[in-house]
């Protein structure tokens, strides 16, 4: 991981985007509805459009689908340039284009959906005990087993769904197995990934492997 671009998450997430710079939709930090908004209202601006640039860590999961339905549509190429990533939801973004280019030195990150806002607020209420700072999971509570159970659920279809957005646009099924099939990482807890796998960091010579990227240069 060290050898590869790593952008600091915080200066990232506060860069608002997108915006349009010459033939190049660039798309940089959270993605949120804004994103869809642009994409969905500025129809006539991106007809001459050619390249998508992303530069992201993620953002929504409802809403990086939505914009990667919009990016399918649009028939454009989407571009990782060196120095930049995308992870998490940005994936969906990079994925949905009709060709994909990555240069060297650059990465995707794969992970399930996520629980946020309440849902975050109500593990660590059924899940999580603070016994004098520190932090202790009480997994076999039964409130906290049935609330795995629910959202376990709910993180496998949004994942799962994910996974199909990408596989129409090419990426190859052995991708999708491939992460369900990694060992569960003890620590998931602490991301809230309750479907339990790790994060998976794609570089570009497994990117081209399962057909994340068309084309590396």
């Amino acid at each position: 991981m060290s050898a590869i671009a790593d952008p600091d998450y915080e200066v990232l997430a506060k860069i608002y985007s997108p915006k349009i710079d010459g033939d190049t939709l660039i798309i940089e930090g959270r993605i949120d509805s804004h994103i869809y908004n642009f994409i969905a209202y500025e129809a006539n601006a991106l007809k001459n459009i050619k390249y998508i640039s992303l530069n992201s860590y993620g953002g929504n999961n409802d809403w990086a689908l939505q914009i990667g339905y919009k990016i399918q549509q649009l028939q454009k190429i989407t571009v990782l340039k060196k120095g930049n990533v995308c992870a998490s939801a940005c994936v969906y973004l990079f994925t949905a284009g009709k060709e994909r280019f990555m240069e060297q030195d650059t990465w995707l990150g794969v992970h399930g959906a996520r629980l946020m806002g309440s849902y975050a607020k109500n593990f660590y209420e059924f899940c999580v005990v603070d016994v004098e700072g520190q932090y202790t999971l009480m997994e076999y509570r039964i409130h906290c087993q049935n609330f795995l159970t629910t959202w376990y659920d709910v993180s496998f279809a949004a994942t799962s769904k994910a996974f199909d957005l990408m596989e129409a646009s090419g990426v190859l099924p052995t991708a999708r197995d491939y992460y369900f099939s990694l060992e569960n990482d003890p620590l998931w807890y602490q991301q809230l990934n309750v479907l339990k796998k790790p994060d998976w960091v794609i570089d570009t010579q497994e990117a081209a492997k399962y057909n994340f990227t068309t084309k590396t240069q």
